[in-house]
């Protein structure tokens, strides 16, 4: 038994005391090293949640933002149009248009320019007034047209019916504030050609499209007319409107063709408008000045 304990307390001296600390330790770094992952998840995981929150606190803030905006506008008695009402596409298309639908101090354009007509060879020297809301004035040497978007003052002709249509109807700031109040709208897509496609080197505008079903009261009691809004996807800008007119039992085929635009002050201002009805030039309105300024009190 002596002789069994002297080997035994011989090998145990022989045997590194820190043989089973190392292996302890080794564990430990092991468990550490797991640790140290584990940790890094959660710190992401936590950033994450991080930029979320802040994300939808940022939309919050926007949000009481355009509310506001929208208070005061109601509060004043003029509801302007709140962008954040638009999808993000017409929202950089407003601001190519410019702000005169969003705040006060811009709610009147006057345009001064010569109305040609298929049926007239002198140029007609017109001005028009649109002023937000929505009202029309319509002044020549012939008449005074008035429009308040219900009512039409003025005992027009067919032709100044159109003249009155295109002015009020199928221009941008008419296009914008039906969006804001909801018209039904379809985004066919962009990109769109006027060709058949065909054309390997196609050199024309291209065109974002949006079907509307607008609601019109001219003449009668309020109808519904689908139309097409083409806005070019360079400019964002509104060039053509289409539609076949549901005014009578066979309307004609009218398409609205809205160019030379200018710019100035911070404000897009077309220069030329054309009416075509079955492939036909209804009237050409050249604008030769604009002027945008507070409404009329």
């Amino acid at each position: 038994m002596t002789t069994l304990r002297r080997v035994l307390v011989a090998r145990l001296k022989q045997k590194p005391v820190g043989t089973m600390g190392a292996k302890i330790s080794a564990k430990r770094r092991s468990l550490g090293g797991a640790g140290e992952g584990y940790s890094l998840r959660v710190r992401i995981r936590r950033s994450v949640r991080r930029i979320v929150l802040l994300t939808l606190l940022a939309d919050l803030v926007q949000s009481f933002q355009l509310d506001l905006t929208a208070q005061s506008a109601r509060q004043d008695g003029t509801a302007y149009l709140c962008r954040g009402q638009l999808r993000s596409r017409l929202r950089e298309a407003l601001t190519v248009f410019g702000d005169r639908l969003e705040r006060a101090g811009k709610e009147r354009v006057t345009l001064l320019g010569t109305l040609h007509t298929a049926s007239q060879v002198e140029g007609i020297p017109l001005q028009i007034v649109w002023e937000f809301p929505g009202r029309l004035r319509i002044e020549s040497r012939l008449r005074v047209l008035l429009f308040d978007g219900r009512r039409l003052v003025g005992a027009p002709t067919r032709q100044e019916e159109a003249l009155v249509e295109t002015l009020f109807y199928d221009l941008p700031e008419h296009f914008f504030l039906g969006q804001a109040h909801g018209l039904a709208t379809r985004f066919l897509g962009s990109r769109f050609r006027l060709d058949d496609g065909r054309a390997p080197y196609y050199k024309g505008t291209y065109y974002d499209v949006y079907e509307v079903t607008d609601a019109i009261q001219l003449g009668g009691p309020v109808r519904l007319q689908p139309k097409f809004y083409y806005l070019s996807s360079d400019t964002l800008l509104l060039e053509r409107v289409r539609y076949q007119s549901n005014r009578g039992s066979s309307g004609p085929d009218v398409e609205v063709q809205i160019g030379l635009w200018q710019r100035g002050d911070g404000q897009s201002v077309p220069g030329r408008i054309v009416r075509l009805e079955n492939g036909k030039a209804v009237f050409t309105l050249t604008v030769t000045s604009a002027i945008i300024g507070p409404a009329a009190k």
